[in-house]
């Protein structure tokens, strides 16, 4: 079987080579779909769309098609079976019906009481990059609030300083926000907030830690009150209370960067910043840790 090579830039498939053919270069929308590929010449050689839950709408064109469709530049990878149409690293996914075939693995933590539910049935906003969450679009705000629909943001430790100590004890977790090519992401009129939900024993607690409200985390933390830098003091200890070192009970989180609510909304827009989510609980060293949601790939944040 011939081997097929794939191009990436910044994470992103951009195009692929088979061997003993010439490369193809991809044309993508702005939820990373392919709607043309190219050859070496820059001749457009097919054209795709799509229906909104990723069914092919119409294509043109004579050549062969890539390995990569809707979402592809993504890893949205198409498997040509029946009611599991698309790989997504944790899940299948089914473009017939819209929705996960099978139960979302973290449960609640993926934000959504539907299990099988596709990122809350907006596919014209949101992504979900690891079949777990959805992350890296925005929510339905009533309007785009002149948002690049294309803008992924990411979450990463302060490269400064990632942990600095709270005046009377305990620490603050400070973070720095990026875009999708590794710049710091400044807005004015933005603010950072968290979302936490918390499980115990695998299961939901009732409550106020077991729903999902978004709280402020920028300017009241440590004065950094805009962007791209913010601190959370409760990223540690104070979050899982030290109750547990064996991961019994667990908070499930997000960071977004929220937009102010414009007229004729009804609430506001939120990027969420990947990873999300982040899963924190303690390690047997008893000092806190994040997971970026999927087991195995732990950062310790200190």
């Amino acid at each position: 079987m011939p081997v097929t090579n794939y191009y990436t830039v910044n994470g992103e498939i951009i195009g692929e080579r088979t061997a003993g053919s010439p490369r193809v270069d991809y044309l993508t929308d702005a939820l990373g779909s392919v709607t043309a590929t190219v050859n070496q010449s820059a001749q457009v050689v097919n054209t795709y769309r799509y229906k909104p839950h990723g069914a092919l709408l119409a294509k043109t064109g004579t050549g062969p098609d890539p390995a990569f469709g809707w979402v592809g530049t993504q890893g949205y990878r198409p498997t040509k079976q029946n009611l599991s149409d698309f790989y997504v690293r944790a899940r299948h996914y089914d473009e017939v019906n819209g929705r996960w075939p099978n139960v979302d693995p973290i449960g609640f933590g993926g934000g959504d009481i539907n299990f099988y539910a596709y990122i809350g049935n907006n596919p014209a906003s949101w992504l979900d990059l690891s079949g777990l969450a959805a992350c890296g679009g925005q929510d339905s705000g009533g309007g785009s609030n002149g948002i690049d629909p294309t803008l992924r943001l990411r979450v990463i430790p302060d490269p400064q300083s990632p942990v600095s100590p709270l005046p009377g004890g305990g620490s603050r977790y400070c973070f720095i926000v990026v875009d999708q090519f590794g710049k710091s992401y400044t807005n004015p009129n933005a603010r950072v907030v968290e979302c936490i939900r918390r499980k115990q024993h695998g299961k939901p607690k009732t409550g106020p830690n077991g729903n999902c409200n978004w709280v402020d985390m920028t300017g009241a933390n440590d004065g950094h009150a805009t962007l791209p830098r913010f601190c959370d003091p409760m990223a540690g200890a104070t979050k899982t209370k030290g109750k547990d070192t064996k991961g019994n009970e667990t908070n499930y989180q997000c960071y977004a960067v929220e937009m102010p609510i414009q007229p004729g909304q009804t609430k506001p827009v939120r990027i969420v910043l990947e990873p999300c989510p982040f899963e924190v609980e303690y390690g047997g060293d008893g000092r806190p840790h994040r997971t970026s949601g999927t087991k195995g790939h732990k950062v310790d944040w200190g």
